[in-house]
């Protein structure tokens, strides 16, 4: 089982992530088979390493249901469940199952509650499923309720942190509001809403907050340091600061394993490129994140991809290569993934 592990971690850390999902599961085995001298929290790592495996390949179904495995190993263990829980919801976003998502996270919610009365747990805990929530209700443009989860997050980390300015997980939720901002700023533009460009700002200000925090306190290569710098760059973008947002994008890439996440900050990237006029590596970047995504699990992020191509070389007059990139857009939509 050591010597499993051993490997899945080593593999995992080349970015293989197919052959890591599939050696934590055989460590599950092993665990499972060696259980008089494991324990069940230690089954359940194994599957927590094989849902973070395949989620980073973009393979949502199975993840889901290796952090389902995983969170009914974890009662005694607070910390793994909750990050267990978090895999499943982000999981079944990622599929689009999010009423599925929203009750894993009220039920969490409630589990960790009773944890915190019998003392088992800080209050301020249950944090990360508040943003995780934040997160979901966005997707659904349900905006002031997603503010006011990450209202909670910050209270609860406020009252028993205790880092203050420097709190990664405060800056975090910093991070979380800004992407919500931008979400909603948006949905008002579509609407010709001139206050738009204000909620834009203020996305810009709290991103900016965060990434500071976050590379001071995690460094660079930090995931939540590089989210930050995700939603910068995509903050910038939407501001039209193309040459700004270059450096924060390419940091992001750079640093993200999750599959689904770095396409979303390869498209900034291919965004910010095309901005500055650089078409041929912003097509680059694109190709790079759609190879990535149709590996895994395809979907509305490739097609947002996909079309984002076809109008770059439909503007280089490029006529029959952006027909190809429409009709392959229409292909990703209709996939049942």
């Amino acid at each position: 089982a050591s010597l499993t592990s051993a490997v899945a971690e080593l593999v995992g850390q080349l970015g293989l992530h197919d052959k890591e999902a599939m050696l934590c599961e055989r460590l599950a085995e092993l665990e499972h088979k060696e259980r008089k001298r494991s324990t069940h929290v230690s089954i359940g790592v194994a599957h927590l390493r094989r849902g973070n495996a395949f989620l980073a390949q973009g393979a949502c179904k199975d993840a889901a249901q290796a952090f389902k495995l995983a969170g009914k190993n974890f009662g005694p263990n607070p910390t793994l469940l909750i990050e267990a829980k978090l895999g499943q919801g982000r999981s079944l976003v990622g599929q689009g199952d999010l009423d599925i998502a929203e009750k894993v996270y009220q039920k969490t919610l409630t589990t960790l509650a009773t944890l915190a009365k019998l003392k088992q747990l800080s209050p301020d805990a249950v944090g990360p499923v508040h943003v995780a929530r934040a997160h979901l209700m966005a997707a659904r443009g349900e905006y002031d309720e997603a503010f006011g989860e990450l209202q909670v997050a910050e209270k609860l980390l406020l009252a028993f942190d205790g880092k203050g300015d420097e709190s990664p997980n405060l800056a975090s939720v910093r991070a979380a509001r800004a992407d919500v901002l931008l979400r909603r700023a948006q949905a008002l533009e579509r609407l010709k809403d001139p206050t738009a460009r204000e909620l834009v700002n203020d996305a810009y200000h709290e991103a900016n907050a965060a990434a500071e925090v976050l590379h001071k306190v995690c460094g660079e290569r930090a995931k939540e340091t590089a989210t930050a710098f995700s939603v910068k760059a995509k903050v910038l973008v939407r501001q039209g600061k193309y040459r700004d947002a270059e450096e924060p994008a390419a940091k992001a890439c750079a640093c993200i394993a999750d599959t689904r996440a770095a396409a979303a900050a390869r498209a900034t990237y291919a965004a910010a490129l095309e901005g500055l006029g650089r078409t041929g590596d912003a097509s680059a970047e694109r190709r790079k994140a759609t190879d990535a995504l149709r590996a895994g699990q395809g979907g509305a992020d490739m097609v947002d991809l996909l079309l984002a191509e076809a109008e770059a070389l439909k503007k280089q007059k490029l006529g029959e290569r952006a027909a190809e990139a429409a009709a392959e857009a229409v292909r990703a939509a209709l996939d049942p993934r």
